[in-house]
C-alpha cells in the first residue's frame, strides 16, 4: 500500500511540473553574439603529386620493409662472465669475472 502512495505522490509532482509554463530562454541579453565567418578571398594553391620514381614502382611491399626492419643478427651478450665460477677461499668474483680479495 505504501508503494501506491509513493507512486501517486510522484505522479502528482510530475503533473504539477508539466502544468508549469515552459522556459523558452528568450529574455533580454540572453542571446549569444553571432560571429560571421568570411570565406577566404583566395583559394589555396593546388599542389600536384610528384611523379613516382622507378625505385618505388619496382619490388613488393616486403622488399621495401626488408631494409627498414632489423635483419642483423642479435648482438652477443656482453655481460656473460667467461671465468672460473669458483674463487679460492677469501676471494669473491667481481663484475668483470676476476677473483678479488674480500675487504
Amino acid at each position: 500500500m505504501k508503494t501506491f502512495w509513493i507512486f501517486a505522490a510522484l505522479f502528482g509532482i510530475f503533473a504539477v511540473v508539466a502544468a508549469l509554463p515552459a522556459y523558452s530562454g528568450e529574455q533580454k541579453g540572453d542571446e549569444a553574439p553571432v560571429m560571421e565567418v568570411q570565406a577566404p578571398e583566395e583559394e589555396p594553391p593546388v599542389v600536384e603529386a610528384p611523379e613516382e620514381s622507378p625505385e618505388r614502382q619496382s619490388g613488393s611491399g616486403s622488399d621495401s620493409w626488408g631494409s627498414k626492419v632489423g635483419t642483423n643478427k642479435p648482438k652477443e651478450q656482453i655481460n656473460v662472465i667467461e671465468a672460473p665460477y669458483v674463487c679460492p677461499d677469501g676471494q669473491l668474483l667481481d663484475h668483470n669475472g676476476v677473483c678479488r680479495d674480500m675487504w
